[in-house]
């Protein structure tokens, strides 16, 4: 039966006390939501649809391949960045703009070794774990919000990672958000890493 709105205040149920059954529903005669003139305030409780394509329908794909393929897990550690942006602030930049937050923790993530497993893939067609020389590094961000708050007495924010737990155990995982958290509690840490 393909897929239609009904009110269901429409229907005059056939149950006891007028309970709307699923034959009320489902029968021939059940009445169709009628049509809602526009600007008249009535509650529309429809479904507009909206062809998917283009840039929308790949990332779709993309995200739905994803989720299919990867069995990501996330951990996380709170963080003191107070330090951190102490050495922001410091290190500024010359034309007078600040060096952002992004940028130190891009430092911070591509500079540290010893994690092979969480730069590497899945060849699923080869059946092999595929270790990366070089860093692909990258992190989401939303426009019209910061991604971090700063709280209370000491600027805590945190941190998560999503990897892939074929070939990462949470235990290696752990171990490089805590170092990753230790170099934004402890920044000149970083001068020591280049």
């Amino acid at each position: 039966m393909p897929s239609t709105a009904i009110l269901l205040r429409t229907i005059a149920g056939s149950g006891p006390g007028g309970l709307i059954l699923r034959a009320d529903v489902e029968g021939p005669a059940a009445p169709t939501r009628p049509a809602v003139p526009a600007g008249s305030g009535a509650a529309d409780i429809g479904t507009v649809r909206i062809p998917l394509r283009g840039v929308r329908k790949a990332v779709a794909d993309k995200l739905a391949l994803s989720r299919r393929e990867i069995p990501d897990a996330t951990t996380w550690v709170n963080v003191d960045a107070t330090r951190l942006l102490e050495v922001r602030r410091a290190l500024g930049s010359g034309d007078g703009e600040p060096i952002t937050f992004l940028a130190l923790m891009a430092r911070i993530v591509a500079v540290l070794g010893g994690y092979p497993e969480l730069n590497a893939s899945v060849d699923t067609e080869r059946q092999e774990i595929e270790w990366h020389t070089a860093v692909c590094l990258g992190f989401a961000a939303q426009a019209e919000r910061s991604l971090f708050v700063p709280v209370v007495v000491r600027q805590v924010g945190q941190l998560s990672l999503s990897f892939d737990h074929r070939v990462c155990d949470g235990g290696v995982a752990g171990g490089f958000l805590r170092r990753v958290a230790d170099l934004v509690e402890e920044p000149f840490g970083l001068l020591r890493l280049v």
